[in-house]
This record gives C-alpha cells, sequence and structure tokens, in this order.
C-alpha cells in the first residue's frame, strides 16, 4: 500500500457532495498520479457526476468511459452516461443516432444489472431499495427521451411511465409524455397529461396549461371512434 495514495483517495472521498470544482481537482490530480491504482473507477465515476453538474458534457464522457473501460458493470456510470445523452442530443449531429443508440445500450444494461447489484456492507437495506428504485426511475426516464427523439413515440410513453411508477411524475416527462400522445393522436390522454404538468410549479408550467386547452379543443373535435 502507498500511505500517500491512501491519504489521496480518503481526502478526496472526504470532499462534500456539493463542491464538485474540489471533486474535479482532487480527482484530476488523483489520476494523474496514480495511474494504476486500485481507485480509479471510483475516482473516474465521481468525475462523471462532478462533470455532469459542470454540464461540460465532453469531460463527462471522458470520465465515464474511462470509468466503464474498467468495468462495465458500473451501474451508476451507465445510468448518469445514458440519460445525459438524450437530453442533450443535436438534431443536427452527424453522430446524433448513434450517441442515442449508444445511451439505449448503457441504459439498457444498468436495467439489467439493478436487481441482482450486490449491496455494499455500509448501506443499510432501506437505502439500497431507494436507491436501487431512483436508478431505474432515471434509466427509464433517459430511455424515454432518447425513443423520443427517435420518434418511437409508443416506446418513449411506455418508458416514461415506468419512470413515473411508483413516485410523482417529473415536469419535464409528463411534457414529453404529452408529446408522445399528440404525435399518436389521442389528443384527450395528451390534455390530461399536460393539465398534470400544468399543476406542477416550474418553467414550463405555463406551456403545459396551454397545450393543456389546445388538447381539450382537438379532442373535442376528433370524430368518435368507430365501434
Amino acid at each position: 500500500m502507498n500511505p500517500q495514495e491512501e491519504a489521496d483517495y480518503k481526502a478526496f472521498t472526504a470532499l462534500k457532495t456539493d463542491d464538485v470544482t474540489g471533486q474535479i481537482e482532487l480527482g484530476e490530480d488523483f489520476v494523474q498520479k496514480y495511474p494504476d491504482s486500485k481507485y480509479n473507477e471510483s475516482v473516474y465515476a465521481k468525475l462523471t457526476q462532478a462533470y455532469s453538474v459542470k454540464q461540460d458534457i465532453p469531460k463527462m464522457n471522458a470520465a465515464g468511459e474511462k470509468a466503464l473501460a474498467i468495468n462495465p458493470d458500473d451501474v451508476s456510470v451507465l445510468v448518469q452516461l445514458g440519460f445525459v445523452a438524450p437530453h442533450f442530443s443535436d438534431p443536427n449531429d452527424m453522430d446524433a443516432e448513434r450517441k442515442l443508440q449508444k445511451a439505449e445500450q448503457e441504459l439498457k444494461h444498468a436495467l439489467e444489472l439493478l436487481p441482482t447489484m450486490p449491496k455494499p456492507a455500509t448501506v443499510t437495506d432501506d437505502d439500497f431499495a431507494k436507491a436501487k428504485a431512483a436508478a431505474a426511475e432515471e434509466a427509464h426516464s433517459g430511455l424515454g427521451l432518447v425513443y423520443f427523439r427517435q420518434g418511437k413515440y409508443e416506446e418513449s410513453l411506455a418508458e416514461f411511465k415506468m419512470a413515473a411508477a411508483g413516485s410523482e411524475a417529473d415536469p419535464t416527462n409528463l411534457y414529453v409524455m404529452g408529446i408522445d400522445l399528440q404525435q399518436l393522436k389521442r389528443f384527450g390522454e395528451a390534455a390530461d397529461i399536460y393539465g398534470k404538468c400544468a399543476a406542477t410549479s416550474g418553467p414550463l408550467q405555463s406551456r403545459c396549461k396551454q397545450r393543456a386547452d389546445q388538447m381539450k379543443q382537438q379532442a373535442a373535435s376528433q370524430p368518435a371512434a368507430k365501434p
């Protein structure tokens, strides 16, 4: 054991979760000083999260890929990369579809791993169950947006419904669900979903209210379904 390496890693893990600047500085310094450290997967995973908070997507992706090169089954990194990618997808990017497909693979792999994920000894059963549920919710939400970007509205809707299972749906998810239903010409259901989004406070509230009213009018003018 290298005593200095142990001390540096302890200093890195002792940082507060909201000290992302400190995590980036100490984390980058650590992996440069100890390129073969057994702690590097953990350090790269934390750097992935820190760069995500900073919205430095290229560096987030670089740190995440290094973590996955050490451990391809790192659920936290798989979910982080897969969730962020569709949020920053640019339709004018020639590589956009490949990035969405990669995000889909990462999120699906994370969902495959979650049921058999071993519980750390230092974590309570309750906290572990909550962490797995949160990871699954984020993975389904990310998949919902991936499929939305690809124009797969039925698949997108199904994933967002799974993301909302067991918790209050996120306003952004509700807004995209509304668009999914609108694209599927299910205007009455779209009005209901936009209404739920309009009931939440935030930047989407007024837009959701406007769309809810539009969908109600659209549903009222929609021809009745044949028996």
